[in-house]
């Protein structure tokens, strides 16, 4: 059974963890976030609180899955019910894959590497974004990066369980190992690009590494790279939060496998 976690609910637990804590369950909140978890990882949830009425297919998989309901906010809320739309999981913490699942790529496989992504509402974009064009998988490195919390899972309204999330020691030495697998590494660059993201026809597997806004992808991860690559603008804003750039960066490539 998972344990309770006594603090309050806020939607999501937003405090900072000591580094190496260990995560504990918390509320997830959030129609597509808790239907998502319901569907994809059931295992997950120790009971769900309904006090609204749920759309007919969100009330057949809660029948089917089995999970425990209580009808009624959970009593430990204090603020930000509007935001849960009338339904909150509490949940174990995330399940990480291991490097190893992205071992035997399909030909229009795409997988996200994010170096240095700190920031957990561009995570839950990013993880938006990703289950909603059927990404491979996401990996983000151990330290100095963000990590899947309640918020970042409603953040991502589902995208969270779609997608698989690794999360790895070493980023450089693991896309050495994801090159040996087939994978063809394409850095996003804020300066040094080979071309832009629409300029090339990209196929086979492609593992597109996003770095930090502030200094883009860190030098040893940068020299992994097959191929470094950006998404050109024409306006007079000079760039894109990197979640939005994952976005324009994700069409792209999903196009090109489309047309390949």
């Amino acid at each position: 059974m998972v344990k309770r976690n006594k603090s309050k609910v806020r939607g999501g637990n937003r405090r900072h963890r000591r580094h190496g804590s260990k995560p504990k369950a918390d509320w997830v909140i959030g129609i597509h976030a808790v239907q998502a978890l319901v569907e994809h990882s059931p295992h997950r949830i120790e009971r769900v609180h309904v006090w609204r009425k749920p759309s007919e297919e969100l009330e057949k998989l809660l029948q089917s899955s089995g999970v425990k309901r209580l009808d009624g906010p959970p009593t430990d809320f204090e603020s930000a019910t509007h935001l849960a739309q009338g339904i909150a999981a509490f949940v174990a913490p995330f399940e990480y894959e291991d490097l190893d699942r992205f071992r035997s790529p399909q030909q229009d496989a795409l997988l996200l590497v994010l170096d240095g992504v700190t920031d957990t509402r561009n995570l839950g974009s990013i993880l938006r974004s990703a289950g909603f064009f059927g990404v491979s998988g996401v990996i983000l490195p151990k330290d100095r990066s963000a990590s899947i919390t309640a918020l970042v899972e409603r953040i991502a309204r589902g995208g969270s369980a779609l997608t698989p999330v690794a999360r790895v020691t070493n980023v450089a030495r693991s896309l050495q190992q994801l090159s040996k697998w087939g994978w063809t590494i394409v850095g996003t660059a804020l300066d040094g690009a080979d071309s832009e993201i629409h300029d090339r026809n990209w196929s086979g597997p492609i593992c597109l590494v996003l770095g930090a806004e502030d200094r883009g992808i860190r030098p040893l991860v940068r020299a992994q790279c097959d191929h470094l690559t950006v998404v050109p603008g024409s306006g007079q804003v000079q760039s894109l939060n990197v979640a939005s750039f994952a976005t324009v960066a994700i069409w792209e490539l999903r196009r090109s496998h489309r047309e390949a």
